[in-house]
């Protein structure tokens, strides 16, 4: 029982978690809308990746490391030059009618969709507050311990609830893929204005 729980409580916050538009999942609907459903995949699996590695290193205790405000004062200045060129190369694609391709823009030399969610998801500075207010809940709350079980049953309910929340996006894109073409202006345009708004 305590580890259908556990698996319960990581994909339910994982999964609400990605919920709220955000610049990761803004870009997998763009990628799957622009490049299709396999690339964007890719992205979420990278982004996955650095998210268990965040949930891994504040479950080991990174928040009691007293460097990591340090760390954050780095992270997020980068984050937010990242999210205004993604606007701006956004805005710049949907002035020239160009098709946004989901990222390719901003970061040229990145042809990878995969690399391009690495590197998002590392300048995303929730990451490290988020997992590791929720994982100091769940220790308070008896629900997570020391054991070995425990922490991999949580890991994986959070790879899930992960993935399952990406994927409401990726289908979004997917849904208005045959029409990306004739309105890529207005998708560009939107997409710009979110990240701007990030």
């Amino acid at each position: 029982m305590p580890y259908l729980r556990i698996l319960l409580a990581g994909w339910l916050i994982s999964f609400i978690g990605t919920l709220p538009l955000g610049t990761l999942n803004v870009t997998a609907f763009q990628l799957s809308a622009a490049r299709g459903f396999s690339e964007a995949f890719s992205f979420v699996i990278a982004v996955v990746v650095v998210e268990l590695a965040v949930v891994v290193f504040t479950l080991a205790g990174i928040r009691k490391i007293k460097n990591h405000e340090r760390f954050l004062s780095v992270v997020f200045p980068l984050g937010i030059l990242a999210l205004l060129a993604m606007a701006v190369f956004s805005f710049v694609s949907a002035g020239n009618g160009a098709s946004i391709d989901g990222g390719s823009a901003l970061f040229p030399m990145i042809k990878s969709a995969f690399v391009l969610g690495l590197l998002l998801s590392a300048l995303n500075p929730m990451h490290f507050p988020f997992w590791a207010g929720w994982n100091s809940v769940l220790v308070a709350k008896g629900m997570l311990n020391n054991k070995r079980g425990i922490n991999v049953t949580y890991v994986a309910g959070v790879t899930a609830g992960s993935i399952a929340g990406f994927l409401v996006f990726m289908f979004a894109g997917q849904a208005v893929m045959s029409q990306y073409d004739r309105y890529s202006y207005f998708f560009g345009a939107g997409v710009g204005l979110l990240y701007l708004v990030f």
